[in-house]
């Protein structure tokens, strides 16, 4: 029978409708999934970008929190070696 609705029909030696069209669905899944992945990955990256430049200003704060307790440290030293 060649109508078109039969799933029994050859399509250029790729197989029968219905097999084509069951490929055709698992890779439009497989696509979505990657679609899918690709977005939780930007979302995770765009995260840890969040977290380096969280740290990158935790590490500037520290830096400069040491640098005038030294500066703070030096001055008392300078006042007690002047009595």
């Amino acid at each position: 029978m060649t109508s078109r609705g039969n799933p029994d029909i050859s399509i250029a030696g790729l197989g029968t409708v219905g097999t084509v069209k069951k490929a055709r669905k698992k890779i439009e899944q497989d696509a979505m999934l990657l679609a899918n992945r690709i977005a939780l990955l930007k979302q995770e990256e765009l995260k840890a970008w969040r977290k380096i430049e969280e740290m990158k200003k935790k590490a500037q704060d520290i830096y400069f929190m040491k640098r005038r307790n030294e500066e703070r440290q030096r001055e008392v030293s300078i006042i007690e070696m002047n009595r």
